[in-house]
């Protein structure tokens, strides 16, 4: 009988003993999800104020706010890499505790702050000063990508952007790292951004052609000539040759007789298949640069349409 009772009490220790450890387990993944639940209600509750930098909203919008788009599009994408983070960790033994991602969180609610202690200390410095810095952090930038340190170069390029919203190069620069890591999208929407900046810039004028003629244009034609370039290389690095073509037409109807915009157009008018238009630019393109090399290539890759 001893050895019976022995043998109930150990029975019994041994639940006790595992319930104990379940509700420990439980009770660890119920602080995650909390946590979890308490920093996307916050982050969710602006972004449906600050999307993505989309173009249809930004028209809407004051410059100065595109920066904190910008901002928390970067939180965003550090909150989906936490959650799958915390997918990855939370073994079923259920030994990680909330401290570790209440820290995470602090650490994201601090660098929102940080970004935007610079943009109310920025507006009050004097402009000189607020030259000089950003001269600095722009170079601080460029020796982080010369590094492919992307992340701490897309840091400053997003600290110029609380000093100066307008502040053109810090955009390329973000649109240019983004491309570099594939995040098209990400890149599309910033070069998109500067062309809308280019265009609040540009003034129309009335300029003469090759032939006697004249053509109505923008005074920063060859700049917003680049961003239309630019826009239609990344939709062709997205697999959108239609898309990109669009904007290639965009392009030329700014500088008619841009080489470079010829033979874009004429290479993307040959893979959609448009032997009409591919013809048509070709031909021009003979007529503004005869010496062009690619002609002949260009001239039987039409015929084989």
């Amino acid at each position: 009988m001893i050895v019976g009772e022995k043998c109930v009490i150990i029975i019994h220790a041994c639940r006790y003993s595992l319930y104990t450890h379940m509700i420990y387990n439980y009770l660890a993944l119920a602080v995650i999800i909390l946590s979890l639940a308490v920093v996307f209600s916050i982050m969710k509750k602006k972004y449906h104020q600050l999307k993505i930098m989309d173009v249809s909203t930004i028209a809407e919008e004051k410059e100065e706010q595109v920066k904190e788009r910008i901002l928390l599009e970067r939180l965003k994408r550090r909150a989906h890499n936490s959650r799958k983070l915390v997918s990855a960790v939370v073994a079923p033994g259920g030994k990680v505790v909330g401290g570790w991602f209440s820290a995470m969180y602090r650490g994201l609610v601090n660098l929102e702050k940080k970004f935007q202690h610079e943009a109310t200390h920025g507006a009050n410095i004097k402009d000189a000063t607020v030259e000089q810095k950003i001269k600095s952090i722009f170079q601080e930038a460029l020796d982080f990508v010369k590094k492919d340190e992307y992340s701490e170069a897309e840091k400053k390029y997003i600290e110029i952007v609380s000093l100066d919203s307008q502040y053109r190069d810090a955009y390329k620069g973000l649109a240019n790292i983004y491309a570099r890591q594939k995040e098209y999208q990400q890149a599309l929407q910033t070069v998109l951004h500067i062309l809308k900046l280019d265009k609040k810039s540009s003034k129309t004028v009335t300029r003469d052609d090759s032939h006697g003629g004249h053509y109505k244009t923008v005074d920063n034609a060859e700049i917003i000539n680049e961003d239309y370039l630019w826009i239609g290389e990344l939709y062709t690095d997205m697999g959108d040759q239609a898309k990109a073509f669009e904007y290639y037409q965009k392009a030329i109807e700014l500088t008619p007789n841009d080489p470079k915009t010829l033979d874009l157009l004429i290479n993307s008018a040959i893979i959609l298949r448009n032997k009409v238009l591919a013809l048509e630019y070709s031909q021009k393109l003979s007529s503004v640069n005869p010496e062009n090399q690619k002609l002949t290539e260009y001239k039987k890759r039409i015929e084989e349409l």
